[in-house]
């Protein structure tokens, strides 16, 4: 008997393996994209759940991608990833329990990459200098306030905006302009650094100037921005100067 099992694991371990990734944002169906579309005020290139459908029959990467990443754009709060997790696993789970057991897995997995973006330190030291400098976000209170924990956000911006601090959350531009009245600041005199699609479109929508850095989405996706960077030492004092003075 044990020879048989030592036969059989050694002929599982010769199998070729495959692995099945997926992602939620993967499972997300046409009703509830539109439906979730239409909670947030975001305007879908399809106008009814049955074009949705049809867009649904992909046939090659870039078609799937194509509507993958809508359906990123419609994801955006804590209550979307319970909708959806609710419809699609059918969860008998209290909702509360639930959530909190998806924020502890979130911030162990984040803890262990936890790390500020290379160049961050010298164009913060320069930005300080120069101008006011505030962290807009779309990640919830409770978020930030675990991250205070670990890394001493409010010495390093004026003010922060969380994803509960406005009515409407990125790409509106709401939360950009709710830190400029903040700052005292107007659209024509802010800059944003963003690396995210939203975060492009809420800061252009805002009326200010967007730099956008390359490596967390696709790059295409980024195009709309006034600058792309690689790396945030490619942004000088000058080059702020010379975009705030293009605006004028």
């Amino acid at each position: 008997m044990i020879a048989e099992m030592e036969n059989l694991t050694k002929f599982l371990a010769a199998l070729p393996k495959a692995e099945l990734h997926l992602h939620i944002e993967g499972t997300l169906e046409p009703e509830m994209m539109q439906s979730l579309a239409e909670r947030h005020g975001i305007e879908l290139p399809w106008h009814s759940v049955e074009e949705i459908r049809s867009a649904y029959q992909f046939d090659h990467l870039q078609s799937f991608l194509d509507i993958y990443y809508q359906g990123t754009r419609v994801l955006r709060t804590e209550q979307d990833f319970f909708d959806l997790s609710m419809k699609r696993y059918k969860i008998t789970e209290d909702k509360n329990v639930f959530m909190e057991k998806g924020r502890a897995y979130v911030r162990d997995e984040f803890k262990k990459s936890l790390a500020f973006m290379p160049g961050f330190h010298k164009l913060h030291k320069m930005v300080k200098q120069h101008y006011h400098i505030g962290l807009v976000t779309a990640s919830p209170k409770h978020n930030l306030d675990w991250l205070r924990t670990l890394i001493e956000l409010d010495d390093l911006f004026e003010h922060i905006i969380s994803g509960d601090d406005t009515d409407k959350n990125k790409p509106h531009p709401e939360p950009y302009l709710a830190m400029m009245s903040r700052l005292g600041v107007e659209p024509e005199n802010t800059v944003i650094i963003e690396d995210s699609l939203h975060g492009v479109q809420s800061g252009l929508a805002s009326g200010a100037f967007v730099i956008a850095k390359t490596g967390s989405v696709p790059d295409s996706q980024l195009s709309i921005a006034h600058r792309i960077i690689s790396h945030l030492d490619e942004i000088t004092h000058n080059m702020i100067e010379e975009l705030l003075q293009d605006k004028k």
